[in-house]
């Protein structure tokens, strides 16, 4: 059984939707410090003039150290409906936009206050779009409390894990040996996004999933590595 953990980022990228559906059970990190001004509260669209970062902003001052499953979002910033005039006005013109518009469309009317609540509505509509049925478990309710690569394999185990996919950046600081003496085979995941249909000329890489969905639907998605 291959396992999978990332944290639940905002608009998530292809690859993230890729490393979903090639475990069979994926780890929304949630109780891991929140990141500021990381893909768990921004990312990228496509725009006329370029890439456009879409920021949530979160309340920081004195939470240092937070969870991401802590983590709130400042709604005194009008934020919403700025995402969502972005959104429209540069993606109004894509060929499968009206087929997904009323759900982005209600995401920005409602009211959120936990940032991870919002980012997994999100996660759920996109992996539902592309037909990925993988089960997805909160790290929160696993009650596992190491840290680094030690915290990763106990994940594992307790799910029952004889293969773990991690992303190619954590071989930098990953001790895979601690795997090896678990019993527990390390994939690393190889994801290039290739190019598909965008709007606004040449072809830009690694933007949110979000434009892959408006411009091409679900088709093709994974078969880019």
């Amino acid at each position: 059984m291959i396992v999978a953990i990332h944290q639940p980022v905002y608009l998530p990228w292809l690859g993230f939707f890729h490393k979903m559906h090639s475990s069979d059970i994926f780890v929304l990190l949630d109780d891991v410090a929140f990141s500021k001004n990381s893909i768990e509260n921004r990312n990228l669209v496509k725009t006329p003039k370029g890439k456009l970062w879409l920021t949530v902003p979160v309340r920081t001052k004195g939470r240092y150290g937070q969870l991401i499953k802590d983590t709130e979002i400042d709604n005194s910033k009008n934020w919403a409906e700025k995402h969502w005039k972005s959104i429209s006005l540069n993606y109004g013109r894509a060929k499968f936009f009206p087929k997904h518009a009323p759900f982005f469309e209600t995401l920005y009317s409602t009211k959120w206050s936990r940032l991870i609540d919002l980012n997994v509505k999100i996660i759920d509509y996109v992996a539902n779009s592309f037909g990925i049925k993988t089960k997805t478990v909160f790290c929160s309710s696993l009650e596992v409390s190491e840290k680094g690569t030690i915290r990763l394999v106990n994940i594992c185990k307790k799910l029952g894990a004889d293969t773990y996919l991690s992303g190619i950046g954590a071989r930098a600081y990953q001790d895979d040996s601690l795997f090896e003496r678990a019993g527990i085979k390390i994939l690393y995941q190889h994801f290039t996004v290739r190019p598909y249909p965008q709007l606004y000329g040449g072809f830009l890489p690694n933007l949110s999933a979000i434009d892959y969905v408006f411009n091409c639907n679900a088709e093709g998605a994974f078969n880019m590595e």
